[in-house]
């Protein structure tokens, strides 16, 4: 939706020493979230862009050749024209954006200027293309403000924002080019401490010496920039830094040779706090003991755990349970209690779903005056309900990963879903109609299921970061390919149940299918929190895991 009249005015980071009004802007929302600025001018009256933080990358590297990373409305792009850049590369990801500006906004549609080649495709798959070095690389700041408190973008996977994302980003650069990103600031740092860690790893995966060196850091009343330059910094460009700093009203945050006392001069705060975290992170040895001591989580986003907005740790819980009903962001650090209030909600209800048929089979039988003293039944409830429980939680630990997983292969959540979803139904309806006629033993093929459950993940996982560079067909071809046998062998557990239930002559089928179904409602939820907690891969071993209890339970 493009909205206009709505009195848009965002310039992330304005210094306030500019003295000139912000132009006219349209509000950009995609699926009804918050307005993004189509900014009404074009390049040529911008001037206000050289009090944005970022104007000073534009001064250092004149006449630049500028990849700018998923710039929405085109704020960045327009940036990058104002600061002379010779050449901009837009990369965008959901084309229905640029027709948006297009349809709405023509005379101010930045993406159509001369100077702008537009590719619609994720980043990450273009960054794995060979293709052109860039001077500069640009990742704006798009988001809009979100306090840490609420939470409510902590569980969307941000896969340009990932340690994996960054090194691939620095190996496109030129030689002597940089990488700038801007992030809002949050009290205690988080957002801008975790990007300053993520770059630190960034540089160390790819074996860059004092990482620290490389890195400078300003802000500005309410944004942080991060620069980094892998080639290191001349004295003469960290004293343009100094003198744009002073001009600006900025506040350096870390440079190579940063004083304390540069620190907090403009936009001043009862401590340095910015400054004393990235000089505690720069210095800190054991990198993973400081994430674990900061009252954040802030350890960097990866491949494997995207999740570069869920800052939430359990040891804030009494801190949040405290503000209940006493402020406006009722979940604290992170949308995670929403899931927790969900997980416990569906595993009650499945619960009563579960033990509400037993209880009134057994007062139906006792009103008939039957008697079970002395007689087992056929087949022990508890085999069925660990039987049939973990092939649900097993089929839904990995379904959701692998989907999670992949979205950095398809570009999209929705795409993403679609593909791997009908994949892995379609492969796991020809399991289950082979089932019956396979002759091993019910415990061997789900070993051997546990065994694909393992090592396909991991396969794929790989086969993905392969094909980045390829066409999307190429890569659904693959990955499909890829997923068939567990696919296939997936489909098997659940009417392999059906037949041992039916061999034994037990009446308990119908109730077979409800533990099934309960237990994959909760792995829903269930799956969501440990990806968050612990990354795709603990999820995928215990929904391997989960088809190895299965086997212990079978006997047929």
């Amino acid at each position: 939706d493009v909205i206009s009249g709505a009195s848009t005015r965002v310039m992330p980071g304005l210094s306030y020493t500019s003295t000139e009004n912000p132009p006219a802007q349209n509000g950009l929302s995609i699926d009804a979230d918050a307005l993004l600025p189509v900014t009404l001018i074009d390049s040529k009256g911008f001037n206000i862009a050289n009090f944005l933080p970022e104007s000073f990358a534009f001064q250092i590297f004149p006449e630049a050749d500028v990849l700018v990373v998923e710039p929405a409305g085109g704020l960045g792009v327009l940036q990058a024209l104002v600061g002379g850049a010779s050449q901009v590369t837009a990369i965008v990801s959901n084309p229905l954006v640029i027709e948006a500006i297009a349809a709405t906004s023509p005379e101010a549609d930045v993406f159509k200027h001369e100077q702008v080649r537009t590719l619609f495709e994720s980043s990450r798959v273009f960054l794995e293309t060979p293709g052109d070095e860039f001077k500069l690389i640009f990742i704006p700041l798009t988001d809009t403000y979100r306090p840490v408190a609420s939470g409510a973008y902590s569980l969307n996977e941000t896969y340009n924002l990932t340690i994996e994302s960054f090194a691939a980003m620095i190996s496109r650069l030129e030689k002597d080019g940089a990488l700038m990103a801007t992030r809002w600031l949050q009290t205690p740092p988080s957002e801008t401490i975790r990007l300053l860690a993520t770059v630190l790893e960034a540089l160390e995966s790819l074996g860059v010496d004092t990482p620290g060196e490389k890195i400078v850091a300003y802000r500005s009343i309410q944004t942080m920039t991060i620069l980094v330059k892998p080639g290191g910094w001349e004295q003469l460009e960290l004293s343009q830094l100094r003198e744009f700093i002073d001009n600006r009203r900025f506040d350096l945050v870390w440079s190579p040779d940063i004083s304390p006392e540069e620190a907090n001069r403009y936009n001043k705060l009862p401590e340095p706090v910015y400054y004393q975290r990235a000089k505690e992170l720069i210095a800190e040895a054991d990198k993973k003991g400081y994430y674990a001591e900061y009252p954040f989580d802030i350890q960097p986003a990866t491949d494997d755990h995207p999740f570069f907005f869920h800052f939430f740790k359990w040891e804030q819980s009494p801190q949040i349970m405290a503000t209940l009903g006493l402020v406006w962001q009722p979940f604290g650090g992170s949308g995670y209690f929403v899931l927790i209030a969900l997980l416990i909600l569906v595993t009650g209800l499945s619960l009563l779903l579960i033990i509400l048929p037993l209880v009134i089979k057994r007062s139906a039988l006792a009103m008939d005056g039957v008697s079970r003293t002395g007689v087992e039944p056929p087949i022990s409830k508890w085999r069925v309900l660990v039987y049939f429980g973990s092939i649900g939680l097993a089929f839904l630990f990995i379904e959701i990963p692998l989907i999670q997983k992949s979205i950095l292969s398809f570009e999209h959540p929705v795409y993403t879903f679609t593909f791997i979803v009908l994949v892995l139904l379609s492969f796991s309806s020809i399991g289950s109609a082979l089932s019956r006629k396979m002759r091993l033993p019910g415990k061997w093929l789900l070993a051997a299921l546990f065994g694909l459950a393992i090592i396909t993940p991991i396969v794929v996982t790989q086969i993905q970061e392969a094909a980045l560079g390829w066409t999307l067909i190429q890569r659904a071809l693959v990955i499909g390919i890829s997923l068939a046998p567990m696919g296939i062998m997936m489909g098997i557990p659940f009417p392999l149940g059906l037949a041992w239930l039916e061999k034994s002559g037990s009446s308990m089928i119908p109730w077979a299918w409800a533990v099934n179904g309960c237990a994959s409602v909760v792995a829903a939820v269930l799956a969501a929190i440990l990806a968050l907690s612990f990354g795709f891969s603990v999820v995928l071993v215990l929904g391997a895991a989960f088809y190895g209890v299965a086997a212990v339970a079978l006997k047929y």
